[in-house]
C-alpha cells in the first residue's frame, strides 16, 4: 500500500488530481488520501533519479492543448495585454508551477500554527474582557469589527485545519478544526467536506460548490425577490448561514444534514459529530443568554458573528468575481484544475492581510491547499515567473481595502448568470434586474437617443403642460410643514434626553439628522421664494430654519440661486460643477484624496466653496455677492453666529458631551444627507450625461441634465427633493405639487426625463451609483462647447501601485538626500507613530 500511495503521489505531481484514477486503488486508505487532499503531505517530491521517479516517467502524460498565451517567454512573448486570453490553455502544466515552489513551503509546523491559534483565541479574550469591563456605547461599535475581523481569523485558521495544511496530524487538524468552527457555528466537517469538493472542481460550472455561478435556465425560474435577495447588496454578505442548512440556489442538501447529497455514506460519522458541535455551541448561547442576558450576548457575540460571516461572504467571493475583466467558467473537457484554479483571484486586505492569515494569497492556495498559510506568500512570489499573466497582481491596498467595495458592486450588478451550454462560459448581465424602461414619446431605441442633442421642445410647452393650480403656493400649507418638521425635531430630541440610552441614540442620530434635512428643503424652498408670495414671510422662515443648522441663509440662498440660472454650465455652474481637466491636474494627491474618496465629499458642504472658485458664504465681500446684497449676507452670518453662540452657551450648561449626542451627530448626518442628494441629483446616471460652454448651453438644456431620485420613505419626509428635473426648471413651484407637475410634463420631455429607478423603504439601489460616480467621474475636458466627464486612469490612491519599486515615483519613497534635508520636526512627524497614519501625504520629494 506504501508504495501504492508513494506512486500515486508522483503522479500528483506530474497530472491534475482528476486524472488519477482512484477506481483502480486498492486500499481505502489510499482513496481517502486523494480525497481530502493531503495525498502530497505524506511524501515530499522526490528526487528526479529515484526508483519511484523512473516508474511514473515511464507513464505516458496525457497530451495538453496547444499553448496559446505567451507566459514566461514562451510563445507569443511580444503579444499586447489585450491580445492576452484568460481561457486558453495555460503553456504550462501543474507541475512547473509547483517545482518553482520552494520545499520548505510545503512544510506544515503544527507549533508555528498553534501559536497563531492562541494568538487568535488571545486577541478575542482579551478584547471581549476589555469590552465587558469598560461597557461603553463609545466603544462598543470598535470592539464589533475588530471581534467580528477576529472571528474570521479564527475561521482562516478552521479552513487550514480542514484542508490538512495545519499539520500533518490528522487528529490534531481534527480538534482544533472543531473548537475553531464549533465557536463561530460552523459544522466543521460538513463545511469541510464542501469545501473539498469546491477546490477540487474549483471554475466548473455545475459541479464548483462556493459562490457557483447560476446558468441561464435557473436563473429564470427564480422569482424577482429571490434575485435582488441574491444580487442587491447588502444581502448576499449576510449569506453564510443561510448556505450551511440550504446550499445555492439550483442546489440541494445541507451541511448539517448526514443524508445530505454533500456527503458519501463513509463521511455520515463526521458530519454527525461537527452537527452535535455546533448544537452544544448554540446551548451554551442560550444558556450563557439566561445567565447574562441576551442583549450581553448579542453585544458580545451576536454582532461580531454577523460581522464575521460578512467578511467571510465578501472575501470568499471576491477570489472568483468582480476582476476588471470577466474570467471563465468551465464545463466538460474544457475544464481542468489547472484551469479552473487560475480563474482565481488574489486581493490585498491592507493591514487585514496578516490578521487573516494571508487569505487573500488565493491563487497558490487554490492549486495546492496542502501549503500553510505562513508560506503562501513566498509560494506565490515564486510561481509568478511561471505563471505569468495567468496571475493577475492584485491591486495594492491602503490600510483599510475600501478599493474593493467598487469591485463587489460592480460585480453584484453585472455577474448574474452564465449561459446553459458550451464548454467556456462567461458571466452574462440581466438588463432588466436593476434597470426600468424610460417614459418616451420620442421614436427610435433608447440607446439611438442622444442627451446632448437640442431637445424638440420649448420650456414653455412643458410650463403649458403643468396644471395652473401646481404653481399657486399656499403659505399656511407651507407653514404647517416648517412646524411639523419642528414639533417633531423637538420631540425627538426630548425623548433621546429623557431616555438617555446607548441603545436609542444611534437611532436617534440617523433620524434626527434625517429631519434635519427636512428642516434645510424647507428654508431651500423659502430661498426659491415656492414657500409662499411673501418675501417677508420666505425670508423670516427661511433664516430660522437654515440658522437653526448651522447653515447660512442668504448667503446659500444667493449662491444656490446661481446654480439654478446656470445648471449643467462648465463655468458658471455652482453645485458640485465639474472640474476641468487642467485644474484637476493642478490639485494635489491629498485633495483629490478628499474629493473622490469615500466618505470625504459627502461631509464637504459646512467647507465648500469648490476646487478653483474662490470666496465664502459668510463674506459679505465675496465674489459670489454683488454689493446691494452685502447687508442681506451679514444678516444671514449674524444668524448663524448667533446659532453657534447659543449652542456653545448650551455646551456649558448641559455639557459638551450632551450637545454632541443631541445635535452635532445629527448635524453630520444632514450634511450626508445634503451632500448625497445634491450629488446624486447631477451625477451618476447609468449613461454619461453632458455639461455645456458658450452656445451649446442653455436653461433648458442646463435643465435637462439633472436626474430625479427615489428615496425610498424618505420621499415625504425630504419633501419630494428627489423630482429635481421640474424643480430645476420650475423652481418657484411649491414641493406639494412637485409629484403632479412632474407626471404632467412627462409627455413633452419624452426620453430627455430619465425615469428614477424605483426603490425599497431604504435607497440601498444608490450606493453603488454613488461610489461609481465618485470614482468615475473626475473631470472634462478644457475645450469643446459639450463634454461629459472623463476618468483618470492612473487617480492619486492608485499611483503607489503603478510606480511599486521605483525611488523616484514610488509615492512610498524618500531618497537619502532628500531625508537629510528635512528637519528634526519633518523627521518625528514621518517617522513617530501613529503622526504617519493620520497624514494624507507625507513629506515627499
Amino acid at each position: 500500500m506504501r508504495d501504492e500511495l508513494r506512486i500515486l503521489s508522483l503522479r500528483a505531481y506530474k497530472y491534475k488530481l482528476s486524472d488519477l484514477n482512484l477506481t483502480a486503488c486498492s486500499s481505502p486508505l489510499v482513496r481517502y488520501a486523494v480525497d481530502t487532499e493531503i495525498l502530497n503531505q505524506w511524501f515530499p517530491p522526490p528526487p528526479k533519479d529515484s526508483t519511484f521517479a523512473t516508474m511514473v516517467e515511464t507513464q505516458p502524460l496525457k497530451q495538453q492543448s496547444k499553448p496559446i498565451n505567451g507566459v514566461n517567454g514562451i510563445h507569443n512573448h511580444h503579444h499586447d495585454e489585450a491580445d492576452f486570453d484568460p481561457s486558453a490553455p495555460p503553456p504550462f502544466k501543474i507541475a512547473e508551477i509547483r517545482a518553482a515552489i520552494p520545499k520548505h513551503c510545503w512544510v506544515k509546523n503544527p507549533w508555528r500554527s498553534l501559536s497563531y491559534v492562541f494568538r487568535d483565541l488571545f486577541a478575542i479574550s482579551a478584547m471581549g474582557a476589555a469590552a465587558i469591563y469598560l461597557d461603553s456605547w463609545y466603544l462598543w461599535p470598535l470592539y464589533w469589527a475588530a471581534q467580528g475581523t477576529m472571528f474570521w481569523a479564527l475561521f482562516v485558521l478552521g479552513h487550514d485545519c480542514g484542508h490538512g495544511s495545519f499539520s500533518d496530524s490528522r487528529i490534531l487538524n481534527t480538534v482544533v478544526g472543531h473548537i475553531l468552527h464549533s465557536a463561530i457555528l460552523v459544522p466543521y466537517n460538513g463545511w469541510r467536506i464542501s469545501h473539498r469538493t469546491h477546490h477540487q472542481n474549483h471554475g466548473h460550472v455545475e459541479n464548483d460548490e462556493s459562490w457557483v455561478p447560476l446558468t441561464e435556465k435557473v436563473y429564470s425560474s427564480l422569482d424577482e425577490s429571490t434575485r435582488k435577495f441574491r444580487f442587491r447588496v447588502p444581502y448576499p454578505i449576510f449569506a453564510y448561514p443561510f448556505y450551511l442548512w440550504t446550499r445555492s440556489p439550483g442546489k440541494k442538501g445541507s451541511h448539517f444534514n448526514p443524508y445530505s447529497d454533500l456527503f458519501a455514506p463513509n463521511e455520515r460519522r463526521d458530519v454527525i459529530a461537527s452537527t452535535t458541535c455546533w448544537t452544544m455551541m448554540v446551548s451554551l448561547l442560550v444558556y450563557l443568554s439566561f445567565v447574562v442576558g441576551p442583549v450581553e450576548i448579542l453585544k458580545l457575540y451576536g454582532v461580531p458573528y454577523w460581522i464575521f460571516v460578512m467578511w467571510l461572504d465578501m472575501v470568499t467571493y471576491l477570489h472568483h468575481h468582480g476582476y476588471d475583466e470577466k474570467l471563465p467558467w468551465y464545463r466538460g473537457k474544457e475544464w481542468s484544475y489547472l484551469r479552473g484554479g487560475l480563474t482565481t483571484v488574489d486581493r490585498d486586505y491592507g493591514m487585514f492581510n496578516n490578521i487573516h492569515h494571508d487569505i487573500g494569497t488565493h491563487v497558490i492556495h487554490h492549486l495546492f491547499p496542502q501549503i500553510p498559510h505562513y508560506h503562501l506568500r513566498e509560494a506565490t512570489k515564486a510561481a509568478k515567473s511561471v505563471l505569468g499573466k495567468y496571475y493577475r497582481e492584485p491591486k495594492k491596498s491602503g490600510p483599510f481595502p475600501v478599493h474593493l467595495i467598487d469591485n463587489l458592486l460592480s460585480s453584484m450588478s453585472n455577474d448574474h448568470y452564465v449561459s446553459d451550454t458550451g464548454d467556456i462560459v462567461f458571466y452574462q448581465t440581466d438588463p432588466k434586474l436593476f434597470k426600468k424602461k424610460m417614459v418616451a414619446n420620442v421614436t427610435g431605441d433608447q440607446v439611438d437617443f442622444d442627451p446632448s442633442a437640442p431637445p424638440p421642445f420649448k420650456i414653455a410647452e412643458i410650463r403649458d403642460a403643468i396644471p395652473k393650480h401646481c404653481w399657486v403656493k399656499n403659505p399656511w400649507r407651507s407653514l404647517s410643514y416648517a412646524v411639523w418638521d419642528v414639533l417633531v425635531v423637538f420631540a425627538m430630541a426630548a425623548i433621546a434626553k429623557y431616555l438617555d440610552s446607548w441603545y436609542a441614540w444611534p437611532i436617534y442620530w440617523v433620524a434626527q439628522g434625517t429631519m434635519f434635512w427636512a428642516v434645510f428643503v424647507i428654508g431651500h424652498d423659502c430661498g426659491h421664494g415656492s414657500f409662499s408670495d411673501s418675501r417677508l414671510l420666505n425670508n423670516f422662515v427661511g433664516h430660522i430654519m437654515h440658522s437653526a443648522i448651522l447653515v447660512p441663509y442668504h448667503g446659500w440662498r444667493i449662491s444656490h440661486r446661481t446654480h439654478h440660472r446656470n445648471h449643467g454650465n462648465v463655468e458658471k455652474d455652482e453645485s458640485w460643477v465639474p472640474m476641468t481637466e487642467s485644474l484637476y491636474k493642478k490639485l494635489d494627491n491629498s485633495t483629490k484624496t478628499l474629493r473622490f474618496t469615500i466618505p470625504f465629499p459627502f461631509l464637504a458642504y459646512p467647507f465648500y466653496r469648490s476646487p478653483g472658485k474662490e470666496g465664502s458664504h459668510f463674506h459679505p465681500s465675496s465674489d459670489l455677492f454683488s454689493p446691494n446684497e452685502r447687508f442681506d449676507v451679514i444678516t444671514s452670518t449674524a444668524s448663524v453666529v448667533l446659532a453657534a453662540a447659543l449652542l456653545l452657551y448650551f455646551s456649558i450648561v448641559q455639557s459638551p458631551i450632551q450637545m454632541l449626542k443631541l445635535y452635532f451627530v445629527p448635524y453630520w448626518i444632514f450634511v450626508m444627507w445634503l451632500d448625497i442628494v445634491t450629488y446624486l441629483h447631477h451625477h451618476g446616471y447609468e449613461t454619461k450625461l453632458p455639461w455645456y460652454r458658450g452656445k451649446e448651453w442653455s436653461y433648458l438644456r442646463g435643465g435637462l441634465t439633472t436626474m430625479d431620485r427615489d428615496y425610498g420613505m424618505f420621499n415625504k419626509i425630504h419633501h419630494d427633493i428627489g423630482t429635481h428635473v421640474i424643480h430645476h426648471l420650475f423652481p418657484q413651484i411649491p414641493h406639494y405639487h412637485l409629484e403632479e407637475a412632474t407626471k404632467a410634463a412627462k409627455p413633452v420631455l419624452g426620453k430627455y426625463y430619465r425615469e428614477p429607478k424605483k426603490s425599497g423603504p431604504i435607497p440601498f439601489h444608490l450606493f453603488k451609483i454613488l461610489a461609481t460616480s465618485i470614482y468615475e467621474d473626475n473631470y472634462v475636458s478644457d475645450d469643446g462647447e459639450i463634454v461629459f466627464y472623463q476618468t483618470d486612469p492612473q487617480p492619486s490612491h492608485e499611483t503607489p501601485h503603478m510606480n511599486s519599486g521605483n525611488v523616484e515615483k514610488d509615492e512610498s519613497w524618500m531618497s537619502e538626500t532628500f531625508y537629510r534635508s528635512l528637519d528634526g520636526s519633518n523627521k518625528s512627524i514621518r517617522f513617530t507613530l501613529p503622526i504617519p497614519f493620520f497624514d494624507f501625504r507625507l513629506p515627499l520629494e
